[in-house]
């Protein structure tokens, strides 16, 4: 179980994104069920050793986890972050979906789907 946090009426959640020997822990990585792909800032793709400089593009990392919920060999938007908001990544419908995702906002959070 993942806990959820809301800041200014958002929903967000701690995130981790492994890539080779790196790691890096994303404190305030936003939900967004409306948007189709999870995308990371291009300090954090940098930081992973997968920059790009386009203004979006796609990469593949080895895995990225929220908690105990994980997709590996995951593909990943990376982009400028510039929302007018402090974030460092959106969480996208892809991830939410791959993890089987269940949001519960009456306890504030996330399960991965067993049937």
């Amino acid at each position: 179980m993942i806990n959820i946090s809301l800041k200014d009426g958002l929903i967000y959640v701690d995130a981790t994104l492994i890539h080779g020997i790196s790691s890096i822990t994303i404190k305030n990585a936003l939900v967004d069920t409306g948007s189709s792909a999870t995308v990371i800032s291009r300090d954090i793709a940098h930081s992973l050793g997968i920059g790009g400089s386009e203004s979006v593009v796609e990469k593949k990392i080895d895995a990225i986890s929220l908690d105990n919920i994980a997709a590996t060999n995951f593909d990943i938007q990376v982009g400028t972050m510039n929302y007018g908001i402090e974030l460092d990544a959106i969480i996208g419908l892809d991830l939410l979906t791959a993890c089987k995702v269940v949001m519960n906002l009456e306890a504030y959070t996330l399960t991965a789907y067993k049937k």
